[in-house]
């Protein structure tokens, strides 16, 4: 069997209420200072809001609006700078809750990143696959010590499976891949681009090495899944709640029309913002496993969008002596722990070029890909029976200063 040796497990807190007018203040978020998303009630649909209002509030019209995949969120995002019309749109009874779209920093690293090469990748031609020399993250999450000595080259990742999450697909929701980069072998496909004021491919960098982790052939856990890469982070690292909420649509959508077995991703987050929280919800009700970064503030995750939401598999990181990182949010809704310290994988000034972060978005696509083999390797689960089936194969005895009762998974 094959599962990870690093993951620590919790109850998910609720995500709370939508708030009823605009003018609330959130904290965490920069807030845009015209754009609004616009939640409706259960029972309205986008098509009769917009007929009953057509006429009495002629700045909002569907016309201006970005309208959303109905199926995770009924709603749309408008521009407006007329309080008064704000007010009056948010008393209407159709209307569930107003707020401000914001835009949310990725997960921040909390080291400059460093390029340089690591080892290719060796495998065997039955079942079992090794990978020589794996750096300290793929170590810990197969071998029988809780974690290695820093540059332990006689260690190595061992695959009890060779599927590696072959015809599973994990969707990257991100600043984009470079898809050119080795490590994903031709196995990227990308969606249309949902961030603004952006461009085509990962600048950023940040989406590329989260990728990597969760999928690369040197650096990755589910080697041989697909990556589908959602651009919903701009080329400097910011993601609109608008965007994003787009960007999970267009996604379900997709994988409702593969059909094929599919893992999201999201190693963003910060503040709190309803919007997305349901959003997500909504994927996790549309039976997607959704791994989210628990988030770098050194705070309890309760008040951290979305890594608050219910069903959703949170994950702090942290480093090589199983001490969580200082940065790493807490608490009961964290899910799981994974490393997340001085982590290699794929960069994007090249090929092989190669790249070293720290924080909860490292730690997020372990998870991911975990849950990748898990599906290629056992068949498909709901996303609750996978995190119960994540949760028996964790152990207790591993981590500290986790702030809460964790338990840590063994791969052996």
């Amino acid at each position: 069997m094959i599962v990870a040796r690093l993951l620590a497990l919790a109850l998910l807190a609720s995500s709370g209420n939508g708030l009823a007018l605009p003018s609330i203040p959130f904290t965490g978020f920069e807030s845009t200072s015209q754009s609004f998303i616009v939640k409706l009630k259960p029972g309205h649909s986008c098509q009769s809001h917009f007929s009953r209002i057509k006429g009495s509030l002629k700045k909002v019209e569907s016309s201006r609006a970005t309208h959303f995949d109905s199926k995770i969120f009924n709603g749309y995002a408008i521009e407006l700078n007329d309080q008064a019309t704000l007010r009056s749109l948010s008393l209407l009874d159709s209307v569930e809750y107003i707020e401000p779209d914001v835009a949310t920093l990725r997960s921040l690293s909390l080291l400059d990143s460093v390029e340089y090469i690591e080892p290719d990748v060796v495998f065997s031609a039955a079942s079992l696959a090794t990978q020589t020399n794996a750096p300290w993250n793929l170590q810990a999450i197969t071998n029988s010590i809780p974690f290695p000595a820093s540059n332990k080259s006689s260690a190595a990742l061992n695959y009890y499976d060779s599927s590696a999450g072959q015809g599973v697909d994990i969707y990257i929701l991100d600043s984009g891949v470079y898809s050119n980069h080795t490590d994903f072998a031709n196995r990227v496909e990308h969606s249309p681009v949902f961030a603004r004021y952006t461009t085509t491919g990962d600048v950023f960098g940040h989406g590329s090495h989260v990728a990597g982790i969760a999928a690369g052939t040197r650096f990755g856990v589910a080697k041989q899944a697909r990556i589908i890469d959602v651009k919903v982070i701009t080329d400097t690292g910011r993601g609109f709640a608008s965007d994003i909420i787009a960007g999970l649509g267009w996604a379900v959508a997709h994988a409702n029309s593969t059909g094929r077995p599919s893992v999201f991703n999201l190693s963003l987050g910060g503040g709190t913002s309803n919007a997305l929280d349901d959003a997500v919800m909504g994927t996790v009700n549309a039976g997607i496993h959704t791994i989210v970064a628990a988030g770098n503030a050194d705070v309890d995750a309760s008040g951290w969008s979305p890594a608050r939401v219910p069903g959703v598999i949170a994950v702090g990181n942290v480093d090589i002596n199983g001490v969580r990182a200082e940065s790493s949010n807490y608490g009961s809704p964290v899910a799981v722990f994974a490393p997340g310290v001085n982590i290699t994988s794929a960069g994007i000034n090249g090929p092989t070029s190669t790249r070293v972060d720290s924080g909860t978005s490292m730690a997020a696509p372990h998870v991911a890909g975990l849950v990748a083999y898990l599906i290629g390797l056992e068949g498909p689960r709901t996303p609750p029976e996978m995190k119960t089936r994540v949760q028996a194969l964790a152990r207790a005895d591993i981590l500290s200063d986790i702030r809460k009762d964790c338990i840590f998974i063994s791969f052996e």
